[in-house]
């Protein structure tokens, strides 16, 4: 009972959303407009102060770091194989390794991770929440960007150092890796926030988790998953359940703590992200399967991550 109470509390925020959307009380286009709020204004506000209060050394978890991104590489290496295996087309599995990768670590990860372990130890929860965001954004930016940009005909003719350089402004033009490096920029000079930046930073911080999980379920209001079940299911299955094996896997040769072990555990289970679907339409790559991708699997991880908690003391987390 005491899982379903964190696990309840995360999705009745998006099914509020969800209700909102359906019932005309949020406008059509008004989940874009929440979801950028919160991507270019409140998670970005939550790193800079998460990030840039505190020493530098806190932030290195390396082991963390290592094995996270371990679990991500592994996934993606695979979705390669089967893609050449089915001999499908570099966009489109670029999108859909993208898909698989990025995970909803930001607006149903902050709220469901602080609910899970925020009593625990609130420092550590808010950099390791840090760090997973910014691992995700990076490796899914790298891998999966990175793979369909290269399978786009313009970038294809380009010369090896351009094309370096067009992905590298799709990574480091993200507003998230930018917060994280404005964040480590303080950490480093061990500058204080002015008193007016702090209480601006602190305030935005708030409203990220709920205005979040709000945006979530309004955005996936409309999507009809039935269409490409099929499609979407073993998408789903991907990001909720291999994802998380092959972090879990990673985590055994490198040692951390409990803590940051569980947390980089669930956060590698987080659902697909509500933010592909807009990566699928700009590419104009299989936005319907990616939508319904989405929705799918914001359903079934209520299951999976209640079920994850479960796990973790029987795994030694």
């Amino acid at each position: 009972m005491q899982l379903f109470l964190i696990t309840l509390p995360v999705f009745a925020i998006i099914a509020l959303g969800y209700a909102a959307r359906a019932l005309g009380l949020v406008p059509k286009g008004t989940a874009m407009s929440l979801s950028n709020y919160v991507y270019y204004f409140a998670l970005p506000a939550y790193i800079i102060f998460e990030v840039g209060s505190r020493p530098l050394h806190e932030l290195l978890e390396v082991n963390t770091i290592v094995a996270y991104s371990i679990g991500m590489i592994a996934l993606a290496v695979a979705m390669s194989v089967i893609g050449k295996l089915l001999r499908k087309n570099i966009r489109f599995m670029g999108m859909m390794t993208l898909n698989v990768m990025f995970g909803s670590v930001a607006y149903v990860g902050v709220p469901f991770t602080w609910l899970a372990f925020g009593e625990r130890s609130a420092p550590t929860v808010a950099i390791l929440i840090a760090l997973t965001i910014a691992l995700s954004v990076f490796w899914a930016m790298t891998i999966g960007v990175g793979t369909i940009e290269l399978g786009t005909a313009a970038v294809r003719h380009q010369k090896y150092i351009k094309r370096i350089e067009i992905i590298g402004k799709k990574i480091f033009t993200n507003p998230l890796i930018i917060a994280l490096l404005i964040g480590a920029a303080f950490s480093v000079s061990s500058w204080n926030f002015p008193s007016v930046f702090e209480s601006i930073l602190k305030m935005l911080t708030l409203t990220a988790g709920p205005v979040a999980l709000f945006a979530e379920g309004a955005f996936l209001q409309g999507t009809h998953f039935w269409a490409d079940w099929k499609g979407a299911t073993v998408l789903s299955l991907l990001k909720l359940l291999v994802l998380p094996f092959f972090t879990f896997i990673a985590i055994q040769f490198f040692p951390m703590s409990e803590l940051n072990a569980s947390i980089a555990l669930v956060q590698s289970a987080m659902p697909v992200a509500a933010t592909n679907f807009i990566f699928a339409q700009q590419f104009k790559i299989a936005p319907r399967l990616v939508a319904a991708s989405t929705l799918l699997s914001v359903i079934l991880s209520f299951f999976t991550l209640t079920g994850l908690l479960y796990l973790l003391p029987y795994v030694g987390l």
